[in-house]
């Protein structure tokens, strides 16, 4: 391994302020396109079926309220 660690980025902190410092080097054009991706994954998940869940039930159902 010739590339030595930065273990600044190891910590919840570092990662934080690398996700920052990458998301500041996107074009607004780029930021809109991931801001599009981000919500389609979204939509994807929420829409997708559940494994512990019974036939006939919705997503919803196994909800509970706070």
């Amino acid at each position: 391994m010739d590339k030595a660690v930065d273990w600044g980025k190891t910590t919840f902190e570092g990662v934080r302020r690398e996700q920052v410092r990458r998301a500041l080097m996107l074009s607004p054009r780029e930021r809109l396109e991931a801001l599009y991706d981000l919500e389609r994954l979204g939509n994807f998940l929420r829409n997708a079926p559940r494994k512990n869940q019974a036939a006939g039930e919705s997503s919803t159902d196994n909800r509970r309220s706070a």
